[in-house]
């Protein structure tokens, strides 16, 4: 399963397990919801921006939001794809500094 795959797994559960409708997730991302349809079909990929925008709206840190990823996506190989080279340093600079180890 691909970072993106993965992220919209842990989206999607997520929002089910909070009762969160799409729209307020939207919301509370910043983007519309074609944007957020177009994210979680696969058609256009999430960036690291994405991802922090989503954990804040969880609740949750960068570090938390990365974990779930990697879990959703256990069995395969645990780097962070599809990132660029600046994204992969924030994602790995946010490790470090909340002593998350994936």
């Amino acid at each position: 399963m691909n970072t993106s795959a993965a992220t919209a797994e842990v989206i999607r559960r997520e929002l089910e397990q909070r009762g969160m409708s799409d729209a307020e997730l939207a919301r509370r991302w910043g983007v519309s919801k074609a944007t957020m349809s177009r994210k979680m079909s696969g058609v256009s990929k999430f960036f690291v921006e994405d991802a922090e925008a989503i954990a804040d709206a969880f609740g949750w840190s960068l570090p938390h939001m990365m974990m779930e990823i990697d879990r959703a996506r256990a069995g395969r190989d645990r780097h962070i794809d599809g990132l660029t080279p600046s994204g992969r340093e924030r994602v790995d600079e946010a490790r470090r500094e909340h002593g998350v180890d994936l």
